[in-house]
Formats: C-alpha cells, structure tokens, sequence
C-alpha cells in the first residue's frame, strides 16, 4: 500500500472509531437498607445500551435479581439470579 492510501485508511478509520464505543458496566448494590430507608437496589434507575452490563452485587445476603415478565425490551433475555449471589447481566 502506498502512502497515501494508507494515510487514507488511517483517517477513514478515526472517523469511524465513534461507531466503535466500549461496552459500559454498571454497578447495582442489593441492598437491605437504600438510601430512600427502604430494602431495595442502589442504583435504584439505571439506562443502559445494547452491549452494556449491569452486575447486581450481593452486598446484603438474602437478596436476588430477576427479570419481570412483560418488562424486557423486544429481543432480551430474561434472567434469574439466585438468592445471595452476584449476576451479571
């Protein structure tokens, strides 16, 4: 390849590397007490994109994670995370 087909090549790719964007991981604490004084998840909303990964964090014992029927965008899996024990999503 010649010079400036590889010059090319090397701009052609920078102005696609915005298509290109790393997968997120978010973090979600199982909770006895939030920060609301109620039992429940910290992060209590999270927005997440395709790609994404939420990893639910046992920080009490004796919480779990789960999908809800009807509640899942077109295409998702539903999941089941056992009872004290981290998942990732």
């Amino acid at each position: 390849m010649n010079k400036t087909g590889l010059t090319i090549l090397i701009l052609g790719l920078g102005l696609l590397s915005p298509l290109y964007v790393q997968a997120a991981d978010v973090e979600v604490k199982m909770l006895n007490v939030a920060s609301n004084g109620q039992r429940g998840f910290e992060l209590a909303l999270v927005h997440i994109n395709p790609g994404d990964s939420v990893y639910f964090i046992a920080f009490d014992k004796g919480h779990s994670a789960e999908s809800i029927p009807g509640m899942l965008p077109d295409g998702a899996a539903s999941f089941s995370g056992k009872v004290s024990q981290d998942i990732t999503v």
